[in-house]
């Protein structure tokens, strides 16, 4: 990130890396195979540690609800930086096969409370609901927050269909903006 604020990422030489890392050049191909796979890291860390929470309420609730935690003050304190990463093409496709298998982790919870048939809808449900929140998340982030952060949250509220209207026995999605 910090070469990034020196130079276009395409410029950005192994050599770069390995000076500004005070590593020599056999530690970083024993880590990684390319420049890519060090962003990747770093988006992939990121993305699990700071920019998104799931929580299941189910304890604390009567519905089973999965809450979605974006964390919005930290895509607003690294703002530049991220959207450098999100503006490279070859990242970016990496990110969305990462966006796309997020949910299948946490869907496995449900396996062994859920009818084949019912897991099923389950799983789609909630690919669909998590899958989609995010990129409409993203998608607001890089197009420079149009509308207040508050709105947007309505919004893809709005879009998750509320449990009690369809499929009362499976989890329902919320999304949630934290600072």
């Amino acid at each position: 990130m910090l070469l990034m604020d020196e130079k276009p990422y395409n410029k950005i030489t192994i050599s770069d890396i390995v000076e500004k890392a005070g590593i020599v050049r056999q530690t970083f191909y024993h880590n990684y195979n390319d420049k890519d796979d060090v962003l990747l890291e770093y988006i992939r860390n990121t993305f699990n540690s700071e920019l998104i929470k799931i929580e299941n309420n189910s304890k604390t609730r009567k519905q089973d609800t999965i809450v979605l935690m974006l964390n919005h003050g930290y895509m607003k304190k690294n703002r530049e930086n991220l959207k450098k990463i999100l503006s490279l093409n070859s990242i970016k496709s990496h990110i969305i096969d990462d966006i796309e298998k997020f949910p299948l982790s946490f869907i496995e919870n449900y396996k062994d409370t859920l009818s084949p048939d019912d897991f099923l809808i389950c799983r789609y449900k909630i690919s669909y609901q998590i899958i989609g929140s995010l990129k409409i998340f993203f998608d607001w982030f890089i197009e420079d927050m149009p509308f207040p952060i508050d709105l947007l949250v309505l919004m893809i509220n709005a879009m998750n269909t509320p449990r009690e209207a369809q499929y009362r026995h499976i989890p329902s999605i919320e999304v949630r903006i934290v600072e």
